[in-house]
């Protein structure tokens, strides 16, 4: 289920930012190599629900729970289909909520790291003017719109 192509290559990012700093330990470097560990383990929470509801959308599995109401370890198909869907949600969200802090440190703007209005918002938004983040901000403004 595991594919390489889905991994972040955070030992080559660690080793960038070291490079950047010249030095191989400090703050950021230590909260940088948390918040990709971070947002990769919610990647691999997202390819796992995303796998099992796969396996559980299939229209042959959602007839059988129609007529038989069949159960797999004492749940619905149903409710493990609109788990998976959910937990497949919360954790996309949370990697989308995690991307800022990881970004800040990697192309620190706000040089507190450890600051509380890090996140989708206009503060951190009107800092990055690459074209890069022109994209990852237009996600932004979508997401503070369906927020509100």
């Amino acid at each position: 289920m595991e594919n390489k192509a889905y991994k972040l290559d955070i030992e080559d990012l660690l080793r960038l930012k070291k490079q950047e700093l010249k030095t191989d330990d400090s703050v950021e470097i230590h909260s940088l190599d948390l918040a990709l560990q971070s947002i990769q383990k919610r990647l691999d929470y997202c390819e796992y629900h995303f796998y099992e509801f796969n396996n559980f959308s299939t229209q042959v599995c959602l007839l059988k729970d129609n007529i038989s109401k069949t159960e797999t370890n004492c749940f619905s198909v149903r409710t493990i289909f609109e788990a998976n869907t959910y937990a497949f949600i919360q954790n996309l969200h949370a990697v989308i909520d995690s991307l800022p802090y990881a970004l800040n440190i990697i192309f620190t703007v706000d040089p507190t790291i450890e600051r509380n209005n890090i996140g989708w918002n206009w503060d951190f938004i009107k800092n990055y003017k690459q074209e890069f983040f022109l994209s990852l901000s237009k996600l932004c403004i979508t997401m503070m719109y369906f927020q509100n």
